[in-house]
């Protein structure tokens, strides 16, 4: 086991795994990384899976759950990585939801792999030190 995560899952990735009937290596894997303690959780990411509770219980219950994941804070190194991530896509003409540019540097800056399935990491990817694997359907 380890102390600090080395992945992170996004909530792409998340949903694919909770959704009724999911199968395919993926929610094994999600299930082992969070055993292992090789997964973290991010504010951001957090807050897209909470706000998709469709009960008070099922908010309680995964709040729960999440919180037994190690955090990756976002502290002022990470913001500032999403500013120049930001700063430099924008001028090379690719457009991506502010929140996606907080969690791809939350991984940079924590040095995780971010499990996604998401079309904007591929791109921030592409142009920066994020590693990525897109998860299968």
């Amino acid at each position: 086991m380890t102390e600090n995560p080395q992945h992170l899952a996004d909530t792409s990735a998340w949903i694919q795994a909770l959704r009724p009937g999911a199968t395919g290596p993926w929610p094994a894997e999600l299930k082992s990384l969070i055993t292992e303690r090789r997964l973290g959780i991010q504010p951001v990411i957090r807050v897209e899976l909470l706000s998709g509770a469709r009960s008070e219980a099922e908010y309680r219950q995964l709040s729960d759950s999440l919180d037994a994941l190690p955090l990756l804070e976002m502290t002022q190194p990470v913001w500032g990585e999403a500013e120049r991530l930001g700063f430099s896509l924008r001028k090379r003409g690719i457009n991506i939801p502010v929140t996606d540019f907080l969690i791809a540097a939350t991984a940079i800056v924590h040095k995780c792999t971010l499990h996604h399935r998401d079309r904007h990491f591929p791109l921030i990817a592409r142009h920066s030190s994020l590693k990525v694997l897109e998860i299968p359907d």
